[in-house]
């Protein structure tokens, strides 16, 4: 849907919020090309309109705000699992979870049997799936099943052979796992993971496109106009994703704004398979990086032990001192970093690298990024503010993993401090906020619910020192959301010149009771000034 395909003036009437605090409620806008044109009262903008063809969207019921923006996710990497065996708590056991495997794998169109969101931890037997049990899931095809965390995969015996793993097999940031025996159990961590993500067979180009258009349809729904997708060449064929990308903006197909960031194996070649797609629905942002793993999965890297496993304190994926040097070499070349870290090592790290970065050239423009900073302390904050870094928080974390950080991950102290946002509005720090889908559906208002309230599923208060206003989580989706894809003059502020994209919701978020913002639902979604979402 480009904004070539629409009336001359499209006129959107209701209660809009534009996030400009000098102007920050109209009653009217009016879009022309994709950009918003005229803004003001109804009659003064219909007035303006009279002028040409236009279209009148009548949203006076509903509340108005910028589209939304996600500050993190892995949009394509959602996609290509759309149609996999969900294997998550709702399964309710590893027994119900190896039948939903078997019986994909009994499907004669089936060539790998995939599965997604296992979450060991959350499972009455609390543990891993082993090699054997995939085994009896299939012998002669091969099974793969994703961690919740993305950080490990489970493999049978046949998959570990196509993608080349045995017993002697060495991967640097990962491994795979041996018993006692010296056998594999079908563990995979970490970059030993990630290659077996990069393992699975490629969908075609087409089939790619329809899946990235789906998974678009999805975040339209929750009012999301534009998105990060990080990590491209992670999960699925990067080539064949970047291109997907590029041939759905070129027609014309985009209905929210990507903004891509790669992996290290990546970036140097996405250029050619980019071919000049339109800037206004895709940019090629910056490279992504990792400098640990999951909390959930105990490889995140902390300066103390895990709560409840003494001597462990996780694990660097990258090598900080080469990670040093790659934003280094980055940030002088003008280009975005996007660090994932999750432990307070692992900030630590990274901002250190950040730092001599900045040192040697400032370059606050580029609003590098720490992606979920979960454990970040204040001082570590204060140093990002600094050095003009941005994190960008994952609250929904608190409701889906709260109590086990609580009893055993974290415990009481450290968990409370999980994605601290109030630290960051005390600071004057802008961030983001995201549910790093795939690891959560998207989500908008759940998780500025989260942020807001910070409640537990077991209903326990995770640090309410760390709560935040409903008006700043809507400042994280969008007037802050829009610097993580370095479109702050176009997204996340409606003012003349801006993107026409909006969402309209069935009630104004900022006087919501703080309990109920989860409740409110989006009505109704623009991109560019063309309806991509309506109730």
């Amino acid at each position: 849907m480009s904004p070539m395909s629409a009336p001359s003036f499209t006129v959107l009437l209701g209660h809009i919020h534009t996030m400009d605090e000098s102007q920050p409620v109209v009653g009217a806008a009016c879009a022309s090309n994709g950009r918003v044109v005229c803004m003001g009262t109804r009659e003064e903008v219909l007035d303006f309109a009279s002028a040409g063809q236009y279209e009148v969207i009548d949203a006076s019921q509903y509340h108005v705000y910028p589209g939304f923006i996600d500050s993190h996710s892995h949009l394509s990497g959602y996609s290509s699992m759309i149609n996999d065996v969900f294997c998550g708590l709702s399964c309710g056991s590893i027994e119900n979870i190896l039948a939903l495997l078997k019986k994909r794998a009994e499907e004669k169109a089936c060539g790998w049997v995939l599965g997604y969101g296992y979450d060991d931890t959350g499972l009455p037997e609390c543990r891993h799936l082993t090699r054997a049990e995939l085994d009896e899931v299939s012998r002669d095809k091969p099974v793969l099943v994703r961690h919740v965390s993305l950080h490990f995969a489970y493999a049978n015996s046949l998959a570990m052979k196509i993608l080349g793993f045995d017993a002697g097999t060495k991967i640097d940031g990962g491994e795979i796992e041996l018993d006692g025996q010296g056998m594999p159990t079908g563990l995979l961590t970490e970059t030993a993971a990630f290659r077996a993500f990069a393992g699975i067979p490629t969908p075609s180009l087409e089939q790619t496109k329809a899946n990235i258009v789906k998974a678009m349809a999805e975040y339209n729904r929750q009012g999301i106009t534009a998105f990060v997708d990080s990590g491209i060449g992670i999960l699925g064929d990067a080539e064949t994703v970047v291109k997907a990308y590029a041939e759905l903006a070129r027609e014309g197909k985009m209905t929210a704004r990507g903004w891509l960031q790669a992996t290290s194996a990546v970036i140097g070649r996405w250029q050619d398979w980019y071919d000049g797609a339109t800037d206004d629905y895709l940019r090629l942002g910056g490279l992504k990086l990792f400098a640990d793993g999951s909390i959930q999965a105990f490889t995140a890297a902390l300066f103390d032990d895990y709560f409840n496993l003494p001597g462990c304190r996780g694990t660097f994926v990258d090598n900080p001192e080469l990670m040093q040097e790659k934003i280094s070499s980055c940030n002088a070349m003008g280009v975005q970093v996007a660090v994932h870290c999750n432990g307070d090592a692992a900030i630590e790290a990274a901002l250190c690298a950040f730092e001599k970065a900045f040192s040697e050239r400032p370059r606050p423009e580029l609003h590098h990024t720490i992606v979920h900073a979960q454990m970040a302390s204040f001082g570590q904050l204060e140093r990002m503010k600094a050095c003009g870094v941005l994190p960008t928080l994952f609250p929904i974390h608190i409701d889906l993993w709260g109590d086990r950080h609580l009893k055993v991950f974290l415990g009481s102290e450290r968990a409370s401090r999980l994605s601290p946002a109030g630290d960051c509005v005390r600071l004057g720090l802008p961030f983001g906020l995201h549910v790093d889908t795939p690891i959560a559906r998207p989500a908008v208002l759940r998780n500025i619910h989260h942020a807001v309230n910070r409640r537990t599923s077991g209903g326990v208060v995770l640090g309410k020192e760390q709560s935040i206003s409903s008006r700043e989580g809507l400042k994280a989706y969008t007037s802050n959301g829009a610097l993580f894809c370095q479109r702050e003059s176009e997204c996340g502020v409606i003012r003349l010149g801006s993107f026409a994209d909006f969402v309209c919701l069935d009630e104004e978020i900022e006087t919501a009771a703080p309990e109920a913002v989860g409740d409110i639902r989006v009505r109704m979604t623009l991109c560019g000034g063309l309806v991509v979402f309506s109730e």
